[in-house]
């Protein structure tokens, strides 16, 4: 992890090298905790295929608001789409905002889904993360509804984060799922408007 007191926005994919070589975080999520939110999206008209939307946003990671976490994917330093084994880059903003740390480190993406039903991406976190685990993001169609859904096995990487987990860290992480839920819902009124 790499710690920085102003935004690395514009450098991020200058840590892509570095990244690459590193090795999961983790060897067994089966023993972290497990956290799944999801939130129901309104669809503008009636949908019965995913793939017949604009979720180009989704598939470039922009999940997270700004304030809380900004990246870069592999992808675009190729000029094509996500896909398994692309390591993105990530800058968590703590406190959420311009004057939080900037802290840097990477994830490797995992899997990528798209079909009629489903459409999703999940990565593991790459060593010298904050957290240790696995995150999913998927949007499904079910009934004529979109849902989004986040869904977790992690815990903090270091020791001292474990032990406060459920004052600090858990009430963090959850804030920020909510935050990435509703941009998420956003995002998706907006380009399928």
């Amino acid at each position: 992890m790499k710690i920085a007191i102003t935004d690395q926005r514009e450098r991020l994919a200058s840590y892509l090298p570095a990244l690459r070589s590193l090795p999961f975080s983790y060897t067994d999520v089966a023993t972290f905790p497990e956290r799944r939110t999801t939130l129901e999206i309104p669809l503008p008209r009636r949908v019965s295929d995913l793939q017949s939307l604009r979720l180009d946003f989704f598939f470039d990671y922009n999940i997270f608001p700004p304030s809380i976490v900004t990246a870069y994917g592999e992808w675009r330093l190729h000029g094509r789409a996500m896909q398994p084994g692309d390591v993105i880059v990530q800058q968590a903003s703590v406190p959420p905002g311009p004057l939080g740390l900037k802290m840097i480190f990477g994830v490797r993406v995992l899997s990528v889904t798209k079909s009629a039903r489903e459409m999703g991406l999940s990565y593991g976190t790459l060593a010298g993360h904050a957290e240790m685990g696995i995150a999913r993001f998927a949007l499904t169609l079910n009934d004529d509804r979109v849902r989004a859904t986040i869904h977790t096995n992690s815990q903090p990487a270091q020791f001292a984060a474990r032990v406060v987990a459920p004052l600090l860290v858990n009430p963090y992480q959850q804030y920020c799922t909510n935050r990435a839920l509703a941009r998420l819902r956003d995002l998706f009124a907006k380009s399928n408007a």
